[in-house]
């Protein structure tokens, strides 16, 4: 799978499901986290008025009660490098101060390597003055069954991806390509393609005989859909002929469109909230602007916010 789409699809996971990152760091890493009835993703850029903002893959916060008891930065990694060492906990004090309660780093990484690594303490200064991850990776996430999977299915395309090179690899995806068979269509498409892209070509091939051989219609109808040479290229030939193409290029460009949107309004409310811990509270006709704001005013704003004085110097005259 190529980089940036294992990375997308990993977020992606976790966003679906948030109470996943909790559920894996209290069930397999042993942390006692504060007790909450519920988890949400909440933004992501370190709301730092007088630095550069930094952008986290995610942020869950867990709730309780109507209050966040403990938020969670999730980080995919999925190779060394040694500079998010200095940017991670940065994360966790900006949170802290951000949403006033305790939060814990959490690195999601399919190489066992890149687990070791990332799981090592971070040191800030002298004594112990350390920030300590809390690394999901191949030797923690869980395999899991198909009765599991079935109702847990975000968890059970993790356990595809991440033990997808492992002997068991194809097991593995097996339990994932059936958990995911219940699904809405879009997002049984979207898990299907995770999976399969995880898998190297001679598996790819290994799960198409065995699907043919269990006659597992509700499998077969996404696979067969999906263009594995292909589709991992990312190249046009990967796409389906027909009413499928229209169906299926009409779902990508209302993701896309959602994707978009959904990048303009957390544009919209950083801006906002970095105006306000400068300046103080917005005005009507700022809080107006920013709403009216196209993605490339909104971009431009952000921009010029890092060197700004007033707030005639973001927005001009």
């Amino acid at each position: 799978m190529p980089t940036s789409k294992l990375h997308e699809a990993l977020v992606q996971l976790f966003r679906d499901r948030p109470e996943m990152a909790a559920q894996l760091v209290r069930e397999q890493l042993g942390v006692a986290l504060p007790v909450h009835s519920e988890a949400h993703v909440t933004e992501s850029g370190t709301p730092d008025a007088n630095a550069l903002t930094y952008q986290a893959d995610l942020v869950l916060a867990l709730r309780e009660g109507g209050r966040t008891v403990c938020a969670m930065v999730v980080e995919v990694q999925l190779r060394v490098d040694p500079r998010k060492k200095r940017t991670w906990p940065h994360y966790v004090t900006a949170f802290g101060a951000e949403l006033e309660c305790p939060v814990i780093l959490v690195v999601v990484t399919p190489d066992a390597k890149v687990q070791e690594w990332a799981a090592e303490s971070i040191v800030l200064g002298p004594g112990r003055n350390v920030v300590t991850p809390f690394v999901l990776g191949p030797r923690i996430i869980p395999r899991v069954d198909e009765a599991f999977g079935r109702d847990h299915p975000e968890l059970a395309v993790l356990s595809a991806i991440a033990h997808a090179e492992e002997a068991g690899g194809l097991d593995a995806a097996w339990v994932a390509l059936r958990a995911v068979g219940h699904l809405d269509e879009d997002v049984a498409e979207h898990y299907t393609d995770y999976v399969m892209s995880a898998l190297s070509k001679a598996a790819r091939a290994q799960m198409r005989q065995r699907m043919r051989a269990m006659e597992n219609v509700e499998i077969i109808n996404y696979v067969q859909q999906w263009k594995d040479e292909a589709r991992a290229a990312g190249l046009e030939e990967g796409r389906q002929e027909g009413r499928q193409k229209g169906r299926q290029e009409g779902r990508q460009e209302g993701r896309r469109e959602g994707r978009r949107e959904g990048r303009r309004e957390a544009s919209r409310s950083m801006l906002a909230r970095l105006i306000h811990l400068r300046f103080g509270a917005l005005g009507p006709e700022t809080e107006a602007q920013i709403t009216a704001g196209s993605p490339e005013e909104l971009a431009g704003w952000l921009e010029r916010f890092a060197t700004a004085q007033t707030l005639v110097d973001i927005f001009g005259d």
